[in-house]
């Protein structure tokens, strides 16, 4: 429910305030989830990056918020994220829409445009409630 609540918000706010050379970091970071989601077909190493990245991923939108209670909550999220693998509840390969749906969060952030990036991040937080059952 953190989650929910807080990456939308914290994900908008990051497309209206980090700074530039921060915001080009996360096409850079979907790019490489993707390609890790890509190799995890060929065993676990691949699996294992693409959860480290997407951990990288959304700590960073919560530290260059903008607001300091959501970049405290970086840890947590990151432990929820893990914590969701540790329990069975993500695939054995990351499915396309949330793929897709990280591309869109780091392409709205790189591009400033926050609301963009608050829709593309309940596409995610939605999925993860999903998975485990908060809906």
């Amino acid at each position: 429910e953190l989650l929910l609540a807080v990456e939308p918000a914290a994900a908008a706010s990051a497309a209206r305030l980090a700074p530039i050379d921060v915001k080009a970091k996360f096409p850079v970071y979907a790019v490489q989830m993707r390609q890790a989601a890509e190799t995890s077909e060929e065993g676990e190493d691949g699996l294992s990056r693409f959860h480290e990245l997407d951990v990288e991923f959304h700590s960073l939108i919560l530290r260059e918020s903008g607001n300091e209670l959501f970049a405290a909550l970086a840890g947590t999220i990151a432990t929820v994220l893990r914590g969701r693998v540790e329990l069975g509840k993500y695939p054995m390969k990351p499915k396309p829409a949330a793929l897709d749906a990280h591309d869109a969060v780091a392409d709205a952030i790189a591009k400033g445009e926050p609301e963009r990036a608050r829709t593309a991040m309940l596409d995610i937080v939605d999925e993860v409630a999903r998975a485990l059952k908060f809906f």
